[in-house]
């Protein structure tokens, strides 16, 4: 069995692991020059015979510009259009879901700061300070613990491709529990 795991963003990634956790790949969106899925590659890495395959649910959020969660959401929709017309057996998740089965990524400086972003007698700005610092470390937390468990030496620039390999281990430890919406 080969889990899959895409994140349909344009510095997404796909990414894949066999039954029993070995990373068979870590491929960063494959994109056109106009920056554009690039459907044919896609189709190669997702047309595999008996692959789980999880994409993670894409949404628009306030602080996107319209042009860019436009073009988001576009290529969310491509991508569940690709995976139909393969007759891929995909499921949708929150892209919040995998994170829980990672301790690893829960760091006592991360907890601390957790606790002061949700410490409503503390002042809004502090709070807000404590919540922005968060996700810089987390994706430090991800890039070490995929750097560790696989041998690898992704950068800090690359930490989608950690997120992605940690996301695919999810859908192979998560598959049943996880709805198909």
């Amino acid at each position: 069995m080969i889990y899959i795991r895409i994140d349909p963003g344009l510095k997404g990634a796909i990414s894949s692991i066999d039954s029993n956790g070995k990373l068979l790949s870590n491929d960063p969106m494959p994109l056109k020059e106009n920056r554009e899925l690039d459907i044919k590659i896609i189709k190669t890495l997702l047309n595999k015979p008996d692959a789980k395959i999880g994409i993670e649910q894409q949404m628009m959020f306030a602080q996107q510009g319209m042009s860019s969660g436009q073009k988001t959401v576009r290529n969310f929709g491509v991508l569940l259009g690709t995976l139909e017309c393969l007759e891929c057996d995909y499921k949708i998740f929150n892209s919040r879901a995998w994170k829980k089965i990672f301790p690893e990524l829960e760091t006592q400086e991360i907890v601390d700061l957790r606790t002061i972003g949700n410490d409503k007698t503390k002042p809004k700005p502090i709070r807000s300070a404590a919540k922005k610092k968060i996700k810089p470390l987390a994706k430090k937390a991800a890039i070490a613990y995929v750097n560790k468990k696989y041998g690898l030496k992704l950068k800090a620039t690359q930490d989608g491709l950690a997120e992605s390999i940690m996301m695919a281990i999810f859908i192979k430890e998560s598959w049943d529990s996880i709805t198909k919406d």
